[in-house]
């Protein structure tokens, strides 16, 4: 003689377990994507290097634009750290992307290609910069996309 498990008796199971794993799994999984998400610290120090005080650090916001022919973006407050940046551009037409820091008047050009791949660059100090896109084509379309790591 075996257990037999009704239709009944398997939703009244089906329901527990959708119901735990949305009541403590999916929040636990949510706290943990904020945790990752959570800026990095930074230590301010004095002239002699003495720890003055620990905080948090900014992260900028991830930029993301398409178009054609060239383009200057608004100012975009960017952090000193590292950004990964993503580009389509057409395949026979080169396009060139330059960071203007706008408190220090310097350029970075962060690269000069054609086609699709990503690329890392560094901003060194916290400021105001604009984004600035040459594209040696102006009818074909591009697509630049950057993220602070």
């Amino acid at each position: 003689m075996g257990f037999v498990v009704g239709f009944g008796e398997m939703f009244f199971v089906a329901l527990i377990i959708f119901a735990v794993t949305f009541m403590y799994i999916v929040p636990a999984l949510r706290r943990r994507a904020a945790m990752l998400e959570k800026p990095k610290r930074t230590v301010r120090t004095n002239s002699a290097e003495k720890v003055i005080r620990v905080e948090e650090r900014e992260k900028a916001r991830s930029f993301h634009h398409s178009g054609k022919g060239s383009y200057a973006s608004g100012t975009l407050t960017l952090y000193a750290g590292v950004y990964r940046l993503e580009y389509q551009f057409p395949e026979a037409a080169p396009v060139a992307l330059k960071l203007i820091d706008l408190d220090s008047a310097e350029e970075q050009v962060l690269l000069i290609k054609s086609g699709s791949g990503s690329q890392a660059f560094r901003v060194e100090t916290n400021g105001r910069f604009v984004l600035n896109i040459d594209p040696t084509d102006n009818v074909r379309p591009w697509e630049v996309s950057f993220r602070q790591m």
